[in-house]
């Protein structure tokens, strides 16, 4: 485990998926100020993103991805999308945060879109809509179009994969989990990343890659803090697993 406090150490935050669950989450910026929280998706916020977070944000800056749970409902996406704050959102970028580049993959694959042990049905967006949009879909297209928000587009993936980076937070999993996706590895590969982070799936663990990339898995609503110069300084994926302090969500704050 890690060793945090004192103005020495810098961390950053990350969260599993909170299914609507804050109250810990504000607690523990509260409590411990870290330099930045990263939320990996599936938030389902009833109100907005930048309601929710306005206290803490002089403490602590909020980034997220988005979860395929975040396009089910109309409010949910708008209190994320379509809030002042959707530029935090950080996927399909690479944003330095802490001195750590931090590398972002919101949504989950999609057979309608990409799956991607095929070749994708779309590569694009604009695509799709010049199919979906006539008007035999016009019952269902607005719907459909915010559903694939969540989606994860080639398009996406192939500009993210130019870039450079430390670590990947993805809503996806890689094939450390049982359901996840070669595709996460390979793009990890190319991003340089030493460590992957993801949600979605509510399962907490520590694993290692066939490519040598080290991987936590969040359980629902958890939270973990990195300790920068821990994770900066590691040799090992040990060491970087070890630059960790987990916490299990409890509701005993809601």
């Amino acid at each position: 485990m890690a060793l945090f406090g004192g103005d020495a150490f810098k961390y950053l935050m990350f969260v599993g998926d909170p299914h609507g669950r804050d109250q810990h989450i504000l607690r523990s910026i509260h409590l411990n100020s870290p330099e930045a929280v990263v939320l990996l998706g599936d938030m389902c916020f009833e109100e907005p993103v930048h309601h929710i977070f306005k206290a803490v944000d002089e403490k602590s800056r909020l980034h997220w991805i988005h979860g395929n749970h975040d396009t089910v409902h109309e409010h949910w996406f708008d209190n994320i999308f379509h809030s002042p704050w959707s530029g935090r959102n950080l996927h399909g970028r690479v944003a330095p945060i802490a001195t750590v580049r931090i590398a972002g993959l919101g949504g989950v694959f999609r057979g309608k879109i990409w799956n991607p042990t095929l070749p994708p049905r779309y590569e694009t967006r604009k695509a799709w809509q010049s199919i979906h949009s006539h008007k035999r879909f016009a019952q269902v297209y607005e719907a459909s179009k915010r559903k694939h928000e969540s989606s994860i587009w080639p398009e996406d993936y192939d500009c993210l994969a130019m870039l450079h980076a430390d670590v990947l937070v993805l809503h996806e999993a890689p094939t450390s989990d049982r359901y996840g996706h070669k595709a996460l590895d390979e793009l990890a590969s190319k991003l340089g990343v030493r460590l992957i982070i993801h949600g979605h799936h509510h399962r907490f663990y520590c694993d290692t890659l066939d490519n040598g990339i080290a991987v936590v898995g969040l359980g629902l609503a958890q939270i973990a803090r990195l300790n920068v110069s821990a994770f900066k300084e590691a040799k090992t994926n040990e060491d970087i697993f070890a630059a960790f302090d987990f916490e299990p969500y409890t509701n005993r704050y809601e």
